[in-house]
């Protein structure tokens, strides 16, 4: 049961969190840098918290297309949670003005990506599954 809960909703728990306990949210997400790395090419690279987010949301996308290969009663309560997390982020983002940034955007668009995916795989998934006897 505990595996059915999306893991889409850590990073999205984590935005909530820094959005809504911190006075400006775009500057939250862009001023907090973590350590910057020089690159072979002399190039500095710096990533930023909301960067950091969406690399979170980018492994846990993975995963969660990977659960999506499950067949049962678990991946339909898996299906239902993650239509759940997008409605929930779509209004979200529509209403909250807090929410108004690329960083959530892009979190809402991995939820719809994950919630298509997993509908998508799993039928096809059972498609294959379902055996059919030759006419005659």
């Amino acid at each position: 049961m505990l595996l059915s809960i999306p893991f889409l909703i850590i990073p999205v728990i984590i935005y909530n969190g820094i959005a809504f306990f911190s006075g400006n949210v775009d500057e939250s997400m862009a001023s907090a840098v973590l350590p910057t790395m020089t690159l072979v090419s002399g190039g500095e690279w710096t990533l930023k918290l909301g960067d950091l987010i969406l690399l979170l949301a980018l492994a846990l996308l993975f995963v969660e297309i990977l659960k999506s290969t499950r067949i049962g009663v678990t991946s339909l309560l898996d299906h239902i949670l993650s239509t759940v997390l997008f409605v929930v982020c779509l209004v979200e983002f529509l209403v909250v003005e807090q929410a108004a940034t690329s960083v959530f955007f892009l979190l809402t668009v991995m939820t719809l990506i994950d919630m298509v995916a997993g509908f998508s795989v799993t039928m096809r998934a059972a498609r294959r599954d379902i055996g059919f006897a030759p006419p005659g």
